[in-house]
């Protein structure tokens, strides 16, 4: 299979690579229309990037103790920390109980709005909600708030379209990635298929991982050619919308690639039930039925964390 460009390089710090950029003052519609993605440089200050990497130590240090305790994973879908296979396998233990010891066993961690004041405060930022209310509305729900950890050594995430795991209409969704540690080609940053932002926008079909089904992907991978490596400073933000198709290859690197994401939805949308269920419909490429439903693994994409602004239009919405 042929390489994307990121790939072919020895050296990806000069890769020829520049981004729609959000600038103070700029359309962040207009961009959002064009290209179904943007970049915004230094979004948050270094001593905000600083304080939350000492939060997610913090949380990381709370979870190992409790689980040295009582032996709970707590790996429940909904306030979670997920750790590498490779030490739920037994294949790797942290070297010594320091925390940066103990965070290079961990995938992500999940819902932490709910964990960390911090996070909250960084989930509500003037400078994101701002920008988001000018995409999808003042009436804003937080989906999900989560840390990405990515130590050396991780896998890939494989493609997929962030819809594809909220299943919700209308898709007026949109993610905030911002960077912690720089994020470049050899420790696993964000590759992103451009896709002119339209409310229905194109869906491509996914499935399930057969030996991991909440792992769940796009079938087809993008012909490389097409994709675009998202390279980002510790501060800098990545912001698309919920049909933009995006990736992280695996990190391949001896340093860690660590962000937080956080996804937002209109107060609007409501959950597209599933053809099993009661008055549910064939929504196409949404649902991956075969061989056995997976879907109760999927609940914990669906439950809105927090209202950020506006409306809370109460039961049967996010």
């Amino acid at each position: 299979m042929a390489k994307c460009i990121c790939q072919q390089k020895s050296d990806n710090s000069s890769l020829p690579v520049s981004y729609p950029t959000l600038q103070d003052g700029g359309d962040p519609v207009k961009l959002f229309q064009e290209h179904g993605y943007f970049v915004v440089r230094q979004l948050l200050t270094s001593e905000e990037v600083e304080s939350i990497k000492s939060e997610i130590s913090a949380i990381v240090a709370k979870w190992y103790t409790q689980w040295l305790e009582t032996g709970m994973d707590g790996n429940d879908w909904e306030t979670a920390a997920n750790r590498e296979p490779a030490w739920k396998e037994g294949r790797w233990q942290p070297a010594s109980d320091k925390p940066a010891d103990i965070e290079l066993g961990f995938r992500r961690l999940y819902r932490m709005t709910l964990e960390s004041q911090l996070f909250d405060r960084i989930a509500k930022h003037e400078k994101i909600v701002s920008t988001v209310s000018k995409l999808i509305g003042n009436d804003i729900k937080l989906l999900q708030s989560m840390a990405l950890l990515k130590p050396p050594g991780a896998s890939e995430k494989m493609w997929h379209q962030d819809n594809g795991y909220f299943r919700l209409n209308p898709s007026r969704i949109m993610g905030v990635w911002i960077a912690l540690d720089p994020a470049n080609c050899a420790n696993g940053c964000m590759h992103i298929l451009p896709q002119p932002y339209t409310e229905d926008g194109q869906f491509y079909k996914h499935a399930a991982n057969v030996d991991f089904h909440i792992e769940y992907g796009m079938v087809d991978r993008p012909n490389p050619s097409d994709v675009v490596p998202i390279i980002l400073n510790p501060g800098d933000a990545l912001m698309f919308h919920s049909h933009l198709a995006h990736y992280t290859p695996p990190n391949n690197s001896e340093t860690r690639r660590r962000s937080v994401q956080f996804h937002y939805a209109s107060s609007e949308c409501q959950r597209i039930k599933c053809p099993k269920e009661e008055g549910g419909a064939d929504h196409g490429m949404y649902f991956d039925c075969d061989p056995e439903c997976q879907e109760q693994k999927y609940y914990y994409y669906k439950k809105g964390e927090t209202l950020i602004s506006g409306r809370d239009f109460g039961e049967g919405y996010v």
